[in-house]
């Protein structure tokens, strides 16, 4: 109990955009927001505020979106047709304990079926008005893989649960530009129609607790597929093949014969060269890539791929040493040769 109380701490002191200490601000940590409009497009302001310089950093922005806003509405391509239109909306998602989420949803119907929807996160540490983005709290690898396998396993869990309601459950957070918003445990992400799911389902909200970043998840996530172990004896390397954790996509086989186009120590194959997106190798790759959930080389990672031997899973390629039949990529192809 010692060790999670210690380990939430240490998250609690990183995230001091959500738990500042400042005592000009209010006791709850709340700011007093009054609505405003610009030419027709709704935005708010941080008012009465004990540090004039926070409050206009936070205003000057919140104001901006409503003019840049107001100048696409009252633009020629906009105006030129009747039917056109471009709107705004703003909402005070989060705002105590020293942390303000602003969210502003846009959208635009220039023809067809329906109009485009999209939106804009603005996150700040209200005491001191610095803007705040997920990759200032998702700062560590170790972080980045919790948060996005808790996503992927819940996207995968509503998916079970209502299909067609969820289109992409191999989503990955873009930290860098990632719309979120607080909440009193965690944070909010959220995704614009098509992002995760048809537009018939609008916008997409999915809570990440920060107890997940910081002790990872107790339950074993909804996507994992644990394969049955057989004994492999006596095989030739060519028979055993390499397949994605949901074992639909084909990655290859351990041939040792490097010119062999589906050996994975083919360089220049499809399933051997750094580049191909078929390959393990490939560090940028869903299958290569240290951050990607599919990958041989994510060391935190549930999901890595199988080897399959007569059409019978019996391990995983894996950096993660918590995997049970895991073999490391840098191994493979001893273990190949030992056949």
């Amino acid at each position: 109990m010692r060790k999670y109380l210690l380990s939430l701490l240490v998250v609690l002191l990183s995230l001091l955009i959500v738990l500042p200490s400042n005592t000009a601000s209010a006791a709850n940590g709340k700011v007093t927001l009054k609505s405003y409009s610009y030419k027709g497009q709704p935005y708010v302001q941080v008012v009465n505020h004990p540090n004039k310089n926070a409050a206009a950093k936070m205003n000057k922005e919140l104001k901006a979106h409503a003019v840049n806003a107001a100048a696409i509405a009252n633009s020629k391509d906009i105006k030129q047709n009747k039917n056109h239109y471009y709107k705004t909306s703003v909402q005070t998602a989060y705002n105590k304990q020293n942390a303000l989420s602003i969210v502003y949803y846009t959208y635009v119907y220039t023809g067809g079926a329906h109009d485009m929807q999209g939106l804009e996160t603005f996150n700040y540490n209200s005491s001191n008005g610095n803007r705040i983005y997920m990759k200032d709290f998702l700062d560590s690898r170790t972080k980045i893989v919790r948060a996005n396998m808790y996503l992927q396993s819940i996207l995968e869990k509503r998916s079970l649960a209502n299909p067609g309601s969820i289109l992409y459950t191999d989503t990955i957070i873009d930290i860098q530009k990632g719309a979120f918003y607080y909440n009193d445990k965690g944070f909010t992400l959220k995704f614009i129609p098509y992002e995760v799911a048809p537009f018939s389902e609008g916008f997409v909200d999915v809570y990440i607790p920060y107890e997940i970043i910081v002790n990872g998840q107790n339950t074993t996530p909804a996507k994992p597929q644990t394969p049955q172990i057989s004994p492999v004896s006596a095989v030739l390397p060519s028979e055993i093949y390499v397949y994605s954790n949901d074992l639909k996509t084909f990655l290859g086989t351990l041939s040792t014969n490097t010119y062999d186009s589906d050996s994975i120590f083919n360089a220049y194959g499809t399933y051997g060269s750094k580049y191909n997106t078929l390959s393990i190798w490939n560090n940028y790759g869903t299958y290569g890539s240290a951050y990607s959930l599919e990958s041989a080389f994510n060391k935190y990672t549930l999901t890595p791929p199988v080897l399959v031997y007569k059409g019978q899973p019996f391990g995983y390629i894996t950096t993660n040493k918590n995997v049970v039949n895991g073999i490391a990529p840098e191994n493979l192809l001893t273990f190949a040769e030992s056949l």
